[in-house]
């Protein structure tokens, strides 16, 4: 049988017909176990909940690794009736690239509709430094992303903010 890996359990939901842990693996890292009424794994997932929808789906922050030079933070969405899991943010993978990375923070999702969801996101391109951190590289870009999470595949607005404009 699968063996289930995280630690401690940070919360529990329900919705009807599922039941949501989330337990902790560090900092960076989560494990989003999605159980049936009875308690029986549905789905372990590779992160941990951000917001619970009515319906049952849930959007979800990806885990990271926690000692890395950037933390590319992303959001994806899972269906535990359909069983799909998409990706909803960002809206294509990260470039592959050995000189630089993307630390991508993520604030608070919410609903911004019936069928929306928004979040803050902070973008900063960085290269290893030679104590192996990461190293700013150009300006930090700041956006609302507003999603239309009615399909089988969210699609994604991103809307830069001014510089110097606070929220």
């Amino acid at each position: 049988s699968d063996k289930v890996r995280g630690g401690s359990a940070l919360r529990i939901a329900r919705r009807p017909g599922f039941v949501y842990l989330d337990l902790h693996v560090n900092p960076s890292a989560g494990r989003l176990l999605v159980l049936s009424e009875d308690l029986k794994v549905q789905r372990s997932l590779d992160g941990w909940s951000s917001l619970i929808l009515q319906d049952g789906r849930v959007l979800y922050r990806n885990s990271m690794v926690h000692f890395a030079p950037a933390h590319p933070g992303s959001v994806s969405l899972y269906d535990p009736r359909s069983g799909a899991a998409v990706g909803v943010y960002p809206l294509t993978p990260d470039p592959a690239s050995g000189a630089e990375f993307v630390d991508r923070r993520i604030g608070t999702i919410e609903m911004a509709g019936p069928t929306q969801i928004r979040m803050a996101v902070s973008e900063q391109n960085v290269k290893l430094g030679p104590d192996n951190r990461g190293v700013p590289v150009g300006v930090a870009r700041d956006a609302t992303v507003t999603c239309d999470i009615s399909k089988p595949t969210p699609v994604c607005v991103v809307q830069p903010k001014e510089k110097g404009r606070q929220n």
